[in-house]
C-alpha cells in the first residue's frame, strides 16, 4: 500500500491546539442532502467528523470508510453546509490518501480552525449572543411563516451585501452585518434552527450561489437573501420577490431564475397561505401581535393582522425625498425604513427618524439629519439607530449610514448626533417637526438671524417686508452696523431698526432699491426680488459669478423679468432655489419659512 500527501486546497496546515466547546447534536444526520443515499456510510462519515471538529481535532482518520476524494469533499461541503455553528473550521483542507486495487481512497483528513483558544471561546459566546438575541425578538405565538418572514426582514435591514467576497460564515456576518450569500444563508439557518425550524443552505455550482430551504408547516420553500437584497443596500429596504417560493417560481423568475442547486428535497407547491410581503420594499415590522408595513401606493404606514387580515391606516407621509444636494427636483416614491424599538414604530421622513406610538398617535423626532442631507433609509437594532443618509437614492455616491446610540438606560434617544448642530425643539407652536421648512427655520432661529413674531408664533406662511429681509441677510453676514449710517434711500430714515442693514446692503451693490432713489422697506418681497439679491450678496461675498445652467427648470420661466432672469438661474446653478410644484411663481410674495429656507442655503454656501 503506497501512502502520499494530497492538498485539496491552496492553504497547508498549521497544527495548532484547540479547546472547543461546541454541543454536539446527539443524532447527526443531514437527511435533506442529495448526497446521502450516493455515499455508502454518509451518516457514519458525518456524524464522524462533526465529532472531531467540536472535540478539536486536529487529524481524523477515515480509512476504514475507504472514501473516494470527491465523496470527501461533498461531505465536507455539507459538514460546513447544515452547521453555521462551526463558523471557526477552515473550509480549506488538507488529506492524506492511499490506493487499494487501484483504486484511491482518503486516508485521513486534517482540519485547520479560524480561531483558538480564549479567541475562539469570545467568538463562539458572541455567535450565540447574537442568535440569541435576534430569536429573541421573535413572539413564541407566530407563525412559522411569521417567524421566517420577521428574521428574513431583520437580516434583510440589518446586513450588507459583502462584495468584496471576504466573509463566508454566519459569526462574521452576525457580528459584523456585512457577508456573501453563503454568510447569509448559514446565519438565516441559524437562527431558524434556534426558533426551532427546519432550514437547510442550498448551493449551486453553477450560479457559485447560496440560499436557503425552509419548512413552513410541512412544506419546503425557497428563500434568497441576497437576490431579495437591494443592490443600492440601505436599513430597512428589504425585497421580497425571492421569499416562500416553489422550485418551478425560483427557476423561472425572469430576474433571476436559479439553476443547478443540490437536495434530496422537493419545493413543489406554492405557498397558499397569507402573505402580507408581496410587493412590500421594506421592511415588514411585528408590533403588538400585528404586523405594520409600508405602503409605497398610498404614502403611508398601515398595520395588519395576520389572523383576520384586517388592515388599517396607521400614519400618513406628508414629505417628499429630493432628488439631489441642491433640492431643486423632487421624488415621487417613498423612501423610508420601518422598525420598532420600545413598543412603538420607528421610520424616517427625509430629514426626521421618528417614534410612533401606534395607538396613541404620539409622535417624537429621535434623530434630525443636517439641513443639506436627507434620510432614506432607518432600522433599530439593540441600542443603535442605523441611519443611511443619501441624495442619490438609486446608488451609494456620497452616502453614508449615521450611527445613532441609544441611552445608556435603553429607553431615550439623542435628538440629535455628535457633531451635527443644535436643532433643538422651536418654541413656536406654529411651526411642528414635520413642517416641511422645519429644519430651515430651527437654523436661522437658533442663530439668531430669524426671531418669531411672538414667544410662541413663527407666523410661517405671513409675508415678509423687505426689510426684514435685507436685516437677517446683514445678520448673516455678521455685519457692523456703527458703520453704516448713511442714507441711501428717501423712504429709509435713519434710526430705524432696520435702516444700516439697508445702508449696508445698498452701498456694497446687494441692493439696489426699486427707482427714484426708493427701496420700499414695508413692502412685500417677492420671490424673485429675493433671489436677485441673494445672488447679488453670493457673488460679491464668494467671488463665484459661474453660471452654466442653459434653462430654468419652470414651466413658468417665462414669467420672470428680464432683471431677474439670470439672478434666478444662479441661484439654481449654486443650489440656492428649488421649484415650487413645478412652477416659480417669480411675483408671488415670500412667507418667512421660504425666506428662513433661502438663508439657510446661503449660510451653508458662505461657508457659515
Amino acid at each position: 500500500m503506497r501512502k502520499v500527501i494530497k492538498i485539496l486546497f491552496t492553504v497547508c496546515l498549521a497544527l495548532i491546539m484547540l479547546s472547543v466547546t461546541v454541543s454536539a447534536r446527539s443524532e447527526y444526520s443531514n437527511r435533506y442532502t442529495a448526497y446521502r443515499d450516493i455515499i455508502p456510510k454518509y451518516d457514519q462519515m458525518m456524524e464522524h467528523l462533526y465529532m472531531s471538529v467540536t472535540e478539536g481535532d486536529i487529524y481524523v482518520s477515515l480509512a476504514s470508510y475507504e472514501l473516494k476524494e470527491e465523496d470527501l469533499v461533498a461531505i465536507f461541503n455539507d459538514l460546513v453546509a447544515y452547521s453555521p455553528e462551526l463558523f471557526f473550521l477552515n473550509s480549506k483542507i488538507t488529506y492524506r490518501y492511499f490506493d487499494k486495487n487501484g483504486v484511491t481512497y482518503v486516508a485521513g483528513l486534517y482540519f485547520s480552525y479560524n480561531y483558538q483558544g480564549r479567541e475562539l471561546r469570545e467568538a463562539q459566546r458572541d455567535f450565540e449572543e447574537q442568535v440569541d438575541y435576534i430569536a429573541s425578538l421573535v413572539d413564541p405565538e407566530m407563525s412559522d411563516a411569521e417567524k421566517a418572514l420577521f428574521v428574513h426582514d431583520y437580516m434583510e435591514s440589518l446586513y450588507t451585501y459583502d462584495s468584496e467576497l471576504n466573509v463566508y460564515d454566519a459569526y462574521r456576518i452576525m457580528t459584523g452585518e456585512y457577508g456573501v450569500c453563503k454568510a447569509y444563508a448559514l446565519a438565516y439557518s441559524a437562527v431558524l434552527e434556534k426558533l426551532g425550524m427546519e432550514c437547510i443552505m442550498v448551493v449551486s455550482n453553477e450560479m457559485n450561489h447560496a440560499w436557503n430551504l425552509v419548512q413552513i408547516d410541512g412544506k419546503w420553500y425557497h428563500v434568497d437573501l441576497v437576490y431579495n437584497d437591494p443592490g443600492c443596500d440601505k436599513p430597512g429596504r428589504v425585497w421580497h420577490d425571492y421569499f416562500l417560493l416553489s422550485d418551478s417560481e425560483i427557476s423561472e423568475r425572469e430576474e433571476g431564475a436559479h439553476t443547478g442547486w443540490a437536495t434530496a428535497l422537493v419545493c413543489d407547491e406554492s405557498y397558499g397561505g397569507f402573505a402580507p410581503w408581496e410587493g412590500r420594499k421594506t421592511q415588514l415590522t411585528y408590533l403588538g401581535g400585528r404586523w405594520y408595513y409600508i405602503d409605497e401606493e398610498t404614502m403611508s404606514i398601515a398595520r395588519v393582522d395576520w389572523n383576520s387580515r384586517e388592515s388599517e391606516t396607521v400614519y400618513t407621509f406628508n414629505n417628499r425625498w429630493y432628488t439631489n444636494s441642491k433640492r431643486t427636483t423632487k421624488w415621487v416614491g417613498l423612501f423610508s425604513g420601518l422598525s420598532a424599538y420600545d413598543g412603538k414604530l420607528v421610520f424616517n421622513t427625509d430629514r426626521y427618524v421618528v417614534s410612533l406610538d401606534p395607538e396613541s398617535g404620539e409622535q417624537r423626532v429621535l434623530f434630525e439629519a443636517d439641513f443639506d442631507e436627507q434620510i432614506s433609509g432607518v432600522m433599530v437594532h439593540k441600542d443603535e439607530l442605523k441611519c443611511y443618509i443619501s441624495y442619490n437614492i438609486n446608488g451609494n455616491d456620497e452616502s453614508y449610514v449615521k450611527r445613532v446610540k441609544l441611552s445608556d438606560d435603553g429607553k431615550e434617544l439623542p435628538e440629535k448626533p455628535d457633531g451635527v448642530d443644535d436643532y433643538s425643539k422651536l418654541p413656536f407652536t406654529d411651526v411642528p417637526w414635520n413642517h416641511e421648512r422645519y429644519t430651515y427655520i430651527a437654523y436661522v432661529y437658533n442663530r439668531g438671524l430669524f426671531t418669531g413674531v411672538s414667544e410662541t408664533k413663527f407666523a410661517p406662511e405671513s409675508n415678509l417686508t423687505r426689510a426684514m429681509f435685507v436685516t437677517v441677510l446683514g445678520r448673516l453676514c455678521e455685519v457692523d452696523i456703527s458703520e453704516y449710517n448713511k442714507n441711501v434711500f428717501y423712504d429709509v430714515p435713519p434710526g430705524q431698526w432696520y435702516s444700516p442693514y439697508v445702508s449696508w446692503a445698498a452701498l456694497e451693490g446687494i441692493v439696489n432699491g426699486i427707482g427714484n432713489r426708493r427701496f420700499d422697506p414695508m413692502g412685500e418681497l417677492t420671490r424673485e426680488q429675493m433671489y436677485k439679491i441673494v445672488a447679488h450678496c453670493a457673488v460679491i461675498l464668494t467671488g463665484i459669478d459661474t453660471v452654466t445652467a442653459a434653462e430654468l427648470p419652470f414651466a413658468d420661466r417665462d414669467s420672470i423679468s428680464a432683471w431677474a432672469y439670470d439672478s434666478v438661474k444662479y441661484c439654481i446653478e449654486w443650489g440656492l432655489v428649488n421649484g415650487h410644484d413645478g412652477d416659480l411663481d417669480p411675483t408671488a410674495k415670500v412667507t418667512r419659512a421660504e425666506a428662513a429656507e433661502i438663508i439657510a442655503r446661503l449660510s451653508r454656501l458662505l461657508g457659515k
